[in-house]
């Protein structure tokens, strides 16, 4: 890890997103619902969603369109939060998370 990869995870920014279980972006439920219609995603896609936070957009996406998707993040509390949004939904065959750089390209 380099010094700026460390300085981004201990920004304490992410710890209060973590802690409080809230990440917001712009344009909201409307933007992805946007997106994602603008990207033709059906049953058969698969997604890649960068910063997913606490799943919330990922686990949406999935549940609409039914596709698979990987939501990756910088932050392991988010990524953990977002597993747990997971299996609550019964998302977890077709929806992961990972905070591994190495495992989320593979």
């Amino acid at each position: 890890m380099n010094n700026r990869e460390e300085t981004v995870l201990k920004n304490p920014y992410f710890d209060i997103q973590v802690k409080s279980g809230v990440t917001k972006h712009m344009g909201g439920p409307k933007a992805t619902k946007e997106l994602a219609d603008l990207c033709n995603i059906d049953e058969d896609k698969y997604v890649l969603v960068v910063g997913c936070g606490n799943g919330v957009s990922a686990c949406k996406i999935a549940m609409i369109y039914g596709c698979r998707i990987v939501g990756i993040d910088i932050s392991e509390g988010m990524v953990e939060k977002s597993g747990k949004r997971s299996e609550k939904e019964v998302l977890t065959d077709r929806v992961e998370f990972s905070d591994d750089k190495q495992k989320a390209g593979t």
